[in-house]
Parts: structure tokens; sequence; C-alpha cells
């Protein structure tokens, strides 16, 4: 408990020193005119580090052991959509062109057939069965020509008999293909439903009619039926040599491919969305080829190593293991294939079994029966057959099957070289999408007129605008930001932080103590230029450590400084060996951030080597937000003009989930919420992360408070604000990163900041904008919106915010003004990233663009493509240096403030200007991006303690069901 009061107390404090400075704001926003540079003075007092934490041995080592009730259900639904009010007008208007392709079709009624097979045909031949069905049946089936998704479901354009029963013999047409299709089915088709598309053209039209999901879908289908013919589908993809390959380390080929798919839009129309793709795939190599690739050595040598029995032969099986889990081979001493499910515990040379009642050795077994002598004696074999009746296959007689995805994380190389090939300059990427199109058009004529479907010949054409870019504040002067970025040079800081107690530790060997040195004289010199406090004498002598012994060098660098000034470490700027970082950087920001409560900064060694005064200005600008500075803001926000939320005290919120890596069946999902600490300032944020069980893409446990027994005589609910302020409830533990109220805990920080800088009490906030992750369907926005603006709904009644009559002074007739005493007003607005439309200059109609093509940096559409009942927009608010340019997805979903277009746009493209970390603007609204560095350090906490996916820390540091962590930005 005194642990929880310290934290408490530490956060009373923070609040106080940043509404004090709030209050100070809303009169006079100029900072101190003329900092000093001495380390006794500075502009502004960053606040106090958390308190230590609890020993380790008095914080539960596992998950909470408190009886807690289950996870209560969605809030009901309550909420709907928001509905656009009008189109933006502001900003210059420029003509795009799309990758969307307008798509036509027929009002008329298709049939929904379930299909069952009997037996089950392999993965992926379910399509060509149907397709032999329909061949072989043409008259019985009406000559229909059919549309299959590959699994359950069948549509057609001509009604079939309610139940059709059909043998179907299919022969193999694929040269022998290992997956078996040569066989006779039971085929077997029930009408399911009759789709008519008129609905879907009255919803297209305007008409109140939810959207016909089926009939999309079954256009979906058909579209996708003559891709399926030819190419490898995966997820909303396919891919082929066809499109070309390339190359990957370990083993990999990227094939290229396409991605599809047809989407609602305005003017009564559909379009088909297109998009040139790229995905890894295994190569067909013997697998000790590919292994030796994935392992990077000799196989014999990896051979020798598995042989011992030391620590190294067990990493390297277990390595193993998890490489070739789940691959698909084939055997290359007689044609038959396994899926790889499990490898043996013992080498091969030590495996016998029974034949004919006597024991043989398995290598012996295949030098008998199939003169094959093995040499890879050291490695473990795959295991197939039954319990009873094991069978062995060799890896060394093994080779893997073609065209076979690969679905585990890539590494670094990896994923560079996949990248390549579609970061494509705009016109590249749109003569390639074109291309693919007129394929994909020819091949699906025949299905596409059968329902009558049709795809426009060229890509539609978008009205667009360009918003202006909002003018950045230095202390010294005001910057124009020319297409997307803007530099240091010349400007002052405008509020320095303070560093007294730093030091820095160099874990490259590759770095010369004498580059060590000039950078270490470097930046305190280009710190005190741009107008941060930080004192040009180390309080320990710098350190190197080659070995990676974390914790020594650290705890060394720590009481060095304490004997030396008696104060503990503020900062300790860590150079970071170029390659094979991960495991240390994990390992540094684990014990500095999570156990010892240091800042730290990273630097990669090429960079500390060049010492350039451009990298160096991008680390003081870390370095200084991370140390409690503002290192500039909008002149809008000075002047109080940013639309809504320079008028009354408001709150920005930011939220992500984040999923475990490609492959790892066992990491959490993280959820994190960062939200703005410094109205009338939207740079500060503080963030909270938290666990949740793997692969939910809804916001789980977002409010709850424990109900307790009124036997034991405490009471029903929790609504101290006090409490919720740090979200433990009742059921705290004596550890800091206990929080069962995310929404709560982050909100109520927040709100209670506010509240501390206006004059009455119950005075409203008007504005919180809820920019969520990226990630969210559009088939999942009502259900988002009913979680967790309900969440927020409930913080709010447990924070004293509840509705409730007017109370306090008249505001005026403003109807876009909350009334005192009322609920905080949302703007609830859900972002998404992955998603493949993009923009191009239109060629007869060219506007201006980057050098390299790319559309400017402020470009917004909000019409043609868009949804004609959602009220979206894309918005491209950064310039892409590299590629084609993504623009960000903005969905509205619902706003309590009455925004106009022009004000949400506009306000959301100057944001993304505020951005921390460098001096360029970024592609989504960095509260956004500030919740996904979060969850991404949280990330790194993960993988350097294996957190349970319960959410409990090993070692103490996290525990409980709910384990979360507040700290502030830049993350």
């Amino acid at each position: 408990w005194k642990d929880l009061v310290s934290i408490l107390l530490w956060h009373v404090q923070v609040s106080k020193k940043v509404a004090g400075s709030s209050l100070n704001s809303l009169n006079n926003m100029e900072p101190p005119s003329n900092p000093s540079v001495s380390p006794e003075a500075s502009t502004s007092t960053p606040p106090p580090p958390p308190p230590p934490l609890p020993p380790a041995e008095s914080v539960p080592t596992g998950a909470s052991t408190s009886t807690r009730p289950p996870p209560p259900p969605l809030f009901p639904a309550k909420f709907s959509l928001a509905a656009r009010p009008s189109y933006g007008r502001m900003g210059n208007q420029i003509s795009l062109l799309a990758n969307h392709y307008r798509v036509r079709f027929q009002n008329k009624e298709l049939f929904h057939y379930d299909v069952n097979i009997d037996p089950e045909p392999p993965k992926g031949c379910s399509y060509s069965v149907i397709m032999e069905t329909f061949k072989q049946h043409a008259e019985t089936l009406k000559n229909a020509i059919p549309a299959y998704d590959g699994h359950k479901s069948l549509y057609t354009a001509k009604p079939l008999d309610t139940v059709v029963e059909l043998d179907v013999v299919l022969a193999d047409g694929d040269g022998g293909d290992l997956r078996r299709r040569v066989g006779k089915y039971h085929v077997v088709f029930r009408q399911a439903n009759r789709i008519n598309l008129r609905n879907l053209a009255q919803y297209l039209a305007g008409d109140p009619v939810p959207l016909p999901q089926e009939a999309l879908q079954v256009m979906d289908v058909v579209l996708r039926q003559a891709a399926f013919k030819f190419f490898i589908e995966k997820g909303r993809s396919f891919y082929g040599q066809h499109f070309g390959m390339e190359k990957l380390q370990g083993g990999l080929v990227a094939y290229r491919g396409f991605y599809q798919s047809i989407r609602p839009a305005q003017q009564n129309l559909l379009t088909l969305n297109l998009d040139i793709a790229a995905t890894p795939f295994y190569e067909p190599l013997d697998l000790p080829t590919f292994i030796g690739n994935a392992f990077r050595m000799d196989v014999r040598d990896l051979n020798a190593t598995l042989s011992r029995h030391d620590s190294n032969s067990d990493a390297a099986r277990s390595r193993l293991k998890k490489l070739l889990k789940g691959l698909r081979v084939e055997t290359t001493h007689i044609k038959r294939g396994y899926r790889i499910k499990s490898l043996s515990d013992a080498p091969l040379d030590a495996l016998t079994f029974d034949s004919n009642g006597e024991q043989i050795s398995v290598v012996d077994y295949f030098q008998k029966q199939y003169n094959i002598r093995l040499s890879l004696r050291g490695f473990p074999v795959i295991e197939g057959g039954s319990k009873d009746r094991k069978k062995y296959i060799p890896i060394e007689l093994c080779r893997i099957q073609k065209d076979q995805p690969y679905m585990k994380n890539l590494n670094d190389q990896q994923r560079s070289g996949l990248l390549n090939l579609t970061c494509l300059p705009p016109f590249e990427r749109r003569d390639r999408t074109k291309k693919i199109g007129e394929e994909l058009r020819g091949a699906s004529r025949r299905d596409a007129a059968e329902f009558g479907i049709e795809i426009n010949n060229l890509m539609t054409e978008v009205p667009g605008r360009i918003l202006p870019p909002p003018r950045i504040k230095y202390k010294t002067q005001e910057e124009n930001p020319r297409d997307g970025a803007w530099n240091m040079r010349g400007k002052v800081i405008w509020r320095g932080s303070k560093i007294t107690y730093w030091s820095l530790v160099n874990f490259a060997s590759g770095v010369p103590s004498g580059a060590v040195q000039t950078f270490c004289q470097k930046l305190p010199e280009l710190c005190k230029l741009y107008g941060v406090l930080m004192n040009p004498q180390m309080s320990a002598p710098f350190a190197t450590e080659t070995n990676r012994n974390v914790e020594g060098v650290v705890k060394h660098l720590m009481r060095v400084c304490q004997e030396k000034s008696n104060n503990p470490l503020e900062l300790i700027v860590c150079i970071m060996p170029q390659m094979d970082n991960k495991h240390l950087y994990a390992s540094v920001k684990k014990l500095c951030e999570l156990e010892l409560g240091i800042w730290t900064q990273c630097c990669l060694a090429d960079h500390v080597k060049k010492c350039r005064p451009e990298y160096i200005a991008n680390v003081i600008l870390k370095i200084n937000a991370k140390l409690g500075g503002q290192n500039s803001l909008l002149v809008d926000e000075e002047r109080k003009k940013l639309p809504f939320i320079s008028e009354v005290p408001s709150l920005i919120i930011g939220a992500d989930i984040s999923h475990s890596r490609v492959g790892d069946d066992s990491g959490p999902s993280i959820l994190s919420i960062a939200a703005s600490m410094d109205w009338p300032s939207f740079s500060k944020y503080e963030a909270i992360v938290r666990t949740q069980k793997r692969g939910s893409e809804i916001f789980e446990d977002l409010y709850w408070r424990k109900r307790t027994s009124r036997a034991a005589n405490r009471p029903e609910d929790v609504s101290n604000t006090a409490w919720e302020l740090l979200g433990y409830g009742l059921d705290a533990v004596p550890s800091r990163f206990e929080i069962n109220s995310a929404v709560s805990d982050t909100v109520g920080y927040g709100l209670s900041m506010l509240h501390k800088t206006e004059k009455f009490l119950f005075h409203a906030v008007q504005y919180l904008l809820h920019v969520t992750r990226d990630g969210v369907s559009d088939g999942q926005f009502e259900m988002v919106l009913n979680n967790e603006l309900g969440a927020l709904k409930k913080a709010f009644e447990a924070l004293g915010w509840a509705e409730q009559p007017e109370t306090g002074v008249d505001q005026g007739p403003s109807s876009k003004k909350p009334r005192l005493g009322k609920s905080p007003l949302v703007t609830f607005i859900v972002v998404q990233k992955r998603h493949h439309t993009r923009f191009f200059p239109s060629a007869e109609k060219p506007g201006p663009t980057l050098k390299n093509g790319n559309i400017l940096p402020g470009t917004v559409v909000d019409s043609v493509i868009c949804q004609p009942k959602v009220f979206d927009f894309y918005l491209c608010s950064h310039a892409g240096i590299k590629g084609t340019s993504k623009p960000a997805h903005y969905n509205v979903l619902k706003d309590e403030n009455g925004f106009s277009p022009d004000d949400i746009q506009k306000l959301t493209n100057d944001l993304c200007f505020t951005y921390v970390r460098c001096t360029r603007s970024v592609s989504i609204v960095p509260a956004c991006y500030y919740a996904h560095l979060a969850a991404k350090r949280a990330r790194v906490w993960i993988d350097s303690e294996n957190i349970s996916e319960s959410g409990s820390f090993r070692g103490g540091s996290m525990s409980g069901s709910a384990g979360s962590q507040v700290f502030g930005g830049p993350f």
C-alpha cells in the first residue's frame, strides 16, 4: 500500500506541474525569453522520475490469485454511425486517379447453395471437385456457370433444384500432385438463399437500408474466381510466378501478385480495388539445403553440432523444430507428401523400431530397403504415422513442396528484400496495376457476364484537395514546412529540458574511443545551441561494454554518479551495434525503464562514428521530449485557433492493438492508449499498455470495476476518483503495474489534469478525438463503436462526468459548445492504414507533385470512392520518400461535437505536424503513433521476459490478469 500511495502522489505532483503550466499558457503562451546554460537554471523543470518499484520478492510472480468475474459482455448497441454532414471544400482543387475500377451490375436475382463434399477433399482441391462436377453434369445443372468460394458456398445466376446430389470422378490432372486430387466424390448442393441485387442498388443509392453483405460477397466471389483458377490465394491476394519472383535470404523466394477487393462507393457504384502485392514463399529446395540457408552454416557443421550433447546442440535442435514445424515436404525416395508436425527427440543414429519381431535401426533399414546411405545422423527425423505405428522420415530424403507460402516471421534482411518488390515509384505502380486490371478483366469476362457484372477499363478519376500546411512555432522564429518537412537550422526549441546527470555506454565493438569522445562532446554543444540545458560533463565517465553485461555496466554508472554527485542518473546514452542488437535493446529498455526508472537514448554505431549534426539534432529532439521539454508547437496552438479544441479543455486519445509476430502462437496481444496531457497544447502524451488474449481486434475489459460481497462489509462498486485515476480498483496489489481499467486510468488522469485548469469545477471537456488503432475492418465499425465508446462513457460516469441537469454559468447560445455539467462530447474516429487504396497524379489533368511523382502532403479525398453512408476521408499528410505514398483512411464513427468536414480534415492534417521525434509530418495522427510506439515498447519488454498471455511478467515486474504499465512520451 505504501508503494501505491507513493505512485499516487507522484501522479498528483506531475498533474499539478502540467496543470500549472497549462494555466500559464492560457494567459501567455510565450516561454521564458532568455534560458541560461548553467546546470542550475532551466526553462522548465521536468517531472521527477517515478518512485522505485517494490522489491521483486514482494510482487507476485504469477497471475493474480484474486477472484475476478468473467469479462462483461460488449456494451449494448446504442450508438449509430455518424452520417456524412457534407463534403470538404478547403484547399486547392486537383484531379487524381485512384486504383479503383467502377463496377456496374444488373438488378437480378442470384442463388446461394450450401456445398457438401464427401469424402472431404485435400486442402485446395475443393475447387477442382466442384468445377469438374459442373463439367460432367452440365445438363443436370442447367449449364450454369458457378461462382464458388472454395469452402461451403456456391452461387449461380440460374436456379438449380432445391437439393442436388451428384457423383463425380476426379482424374489426376496435375501430373501426380501430392495433394492426391484423384478420387470419387459425392457432392450435395442445397439451396440456402435467394439474393436480390436490387437491395444492394438501393443501399448505394442512399436508401435507409442496411448494407446487404451477402450481395457484396457473391460479387466478390464472382470476380475472384478467375484468379483462383490460375494463382495461389493467400488472404485477399493472389500470387504466382507469372508475375515475377525474387530470391530472399534464408531459403525463401518472394512471389509477386495482386490484391483485389470489391467495395461500396458513391454515385450508385461499386468499385474494384486492385493493387500490387508480394509475399514470401518457401523455395522448393532439398530440406538440408534449406536448413543450411536458414542457419547460415554448412549442413555438415550443423550435423556435428547436433551430434553433441551440450547447450549449443539443445539450442540448435529447438530452433530446428521451430523452423520446420508446419512445413509441407515430399519424400525423394518415394513420391509421398507430409506436413511436418513434430521431430524426434533422439537423433537419427539412435532410433530403432520393430521389424518382424526384430529391432532394426532406421539407418540400417534405409540401407537395406532402398540402398540409401544416410549421412546426417545427428539430425532428428520427421515423425509421422500414429502413436502405435510411428513413421520416421529422414530429413535428407525430403524436399520442400512448391508454391508453399511462408507464414512465419521474417528477419530484417528478408523484410527489406520483400518491401523492395512493392516499393515502386508512383508511375510504375500505376502501370503495373493497370496491366493486372487488363488481365483480370479478360480472365473474368465469362464469369462476370453470367452474373450481369461489368468492370470499367480505366482507373477512377477522383477530385482531391491540397490542404495548406500549418506553421510551426519555435522559441525564436516560425517555420513554414515545405513538402511536409523542415529542419532545425537556426532554431531554438520552444521549451528545453534540463539534463544534469547523464552518462554513456558503448556496446559496439567497432566504435573507437576517440569517436565516442567526439560524440560526447558534440551532444551537449548542440543541445546548448538548440536550447536544451545538458551538462557538458558526464556524471560518470563513459563505459565500454562489448560483452553485453547490461545490468553490470548500468549499475556501475549509477553507483559512480551517486558517489560523485549524490544524485541519481537521469539519462544514459547507449551506442548500439549496427547489427544483431534486438536482444541487447530489449535488455537495456527493460532494465532501465521497468526496474531502474532511468531514461535511455539508443544510437546506432554508424551514426555515432559519422557524428553528423543533422543526426544529433534528431537525437536531441527525442531526448528533450523524454525529459519533459517541448520541441515546438503549431502557431495555431499558440494563438488558440485550432478548430474547437483550442476553445475549451480538450483531450486527444490514440489507441492501438499490437499482435504477436506471425508464427508466435504464445505471445499475447497488447492494448495501448495514449492521451494528451498539456492542453491547450497537444505535444505531451502519456500512455497505458496492457495485455489481453492474442488475436482479438476488440479492446477487451476496457472498463471493469470489481464487485465485492456485502458480507465482507465492502462496497459493491468502486467510483472513487483516486482509485479510478490509477485504475487499481479494489483488486490492487503492491505493484506499480496492475491496472484494471485502461480507459479510466488514461482518461481519468487526463480529465483530472484538465479539471485543475478550469475555474468551474464541473466545466465539461468538449472534445475527445479518439483515433483508434489500425486493423479495424469496415464490418467491425458498429461493434467497436459500441464497445469502446460505451467504455468511455462508463469511465466518465465513474469520474463524476455523468449526464446531469445543467449547472453553473450559461455559456451562451452556441449550439456547438457543451452545457456545463454535461458529459464530455466525443468525436470517435477509426484510422485504417492496412488498406490498398493509392492515388496517382492524373495524366490528363496533371497537378503539383513531389519530385518523385508522389502526391503532395495534405492531399485529401472524401468523395467518389469513399463510403456512401459513412463519414470517411482519405488523407495523405506525409511526403512519401520512397515508393508510392499510402494515404490514411479516417472513418468518423461518432461526432458529438458537430465538426464540419473542413474542420476535422484540417485539424487531423495539422496534428500530423506535431510528432515530436522528427521534423517531418507523419502519416497518421501522432496520438495513434504514440499508442503504437507504446505497444511496441511493451512488446520489447515481453520479448525480454516472456510475459504470459494473462499479462504476468516473470520476476514480478507485472502481475495480474490485466497487467499494465503507465509511462510518458515520446516512448
